[in-house]
């Protein structure tokens, strides 16, 4: 009889670590496609400004023109977690590299479009550091669901593995 009550809970146990797993994976899922915006918004941004510097013809470098080319294939959309820190990587690049060639050049620091550009552009990398914090902090919560003892086992067979978080 005993017997009969424990596995009872236990099985009630364990459909409830299993929701809580599900529920931290559908969390990771819907932060990656948050990322994935912010990263399409910035790379969009970063085009226009890319754009504002061929009209009023900045004398660029081959490296600046191959830093606007390199912005078009960036992929943005329905990135995955092991592509998030070198595409964050990659526009941080092209941003300081538009940032330099702005104060090279006094007239793009007086514009309107710059400025709002900018302004812009601190939005979304405070909201992309806010994303990553709470994407990190439910990489913490989906580990330790799959590693609760005597479900952790449990949770491997079914294909939930271990995840780190995001720098």
């Amino acid at each position: 009889m005993i017997l009969v009550i424990l596995f009872f809970i236990y099985v009630g146990l364990l459909v409830y670590v299993m929701s809580m797993i599900a529920l931290f994976k559908g969390k990771l899922k819907k932060r990656l496609v948050a990322i994935s915006v912010l990263f399409s918004e910035k790379k969009g941004i970063l085009q226009a400004i890319g754009a504002e510097f061929k009209k009023a013809k900045v004398n660029l470098s081959l490296a600046d023109n191959a830093a606007i080319i390199n912005l078009d294939s960036i992929e943005a959309a329905g990135i995955k977690d092991s592509d998030v820190v070198p595409t964050s990587a990659k526009l941080k690049e092209i941003q300081k590299r538009f940032n330099f060639i702005a104060e090279t050049n006094s007239w793009v620091t007086t514009g309107g479009d710059y400025q709002s550009f900018t302004a812009s552009l601190h939005d979304i990398d405070a909201n992309y550091r806010q994303s990553i914090a709470l994407y990190n902090a439910d990489v913490t919560a989906y580990n330790y669901w799959i590693h609760t003892p005597l479900f952790g086992w449990l949770a491997w067979l079914f294909g939930h593995r271990s995840k780190g978080p995001l720098n």
